[in-house]
């Protein structure tokens, strides 16, 4: 086995592995978008997300710290959907690489 083989093999590890966190943690995180309402005055905060073909609603309150980590845990959601996408991106180029050797 080559060192070029080696790395890859290594690397392609290491890839599953976060793989598996993100996508583990990507399970845990809220998804959707914060829409505010208004009525009669006031502002409410929904939760508004997509449930198989069903676009669903949660209020969320009117508590400013559980908008505000709401709204952190929605940011860290488009991080680490990010991230899965370019994980996925290097496991595809390694495959590639891969099949050249």
């Amino acid at each position: 086995m080559s060192m070029i083989e080696t790395i890859l093999k290594k690397e392609r590890q290491r890839n599953e592995i976060l793989l598996g966190m993100y996508e583990e943690e990507l399970s845990k995180l809220p998804k959707g978008k914060i829409i505010p309402k208004i009525q009669n005055g006031r502002t409410y905060f929904y939760l508004r997300f997509r449930s198989r073909e069903k676009v669903c609603t949660s209020y969320l309150g009117k508590d400013k710290n559980t908008l505000a980590e709401t709204e952190e845990k929605l940011n860290r959601r488009k991080v680490v959907e990010k991230l899965v996408k370019e994980l996925k991106a290097e496991n595809r180029k390694i495959a590639k690489l891969e099949e050249k050797i």
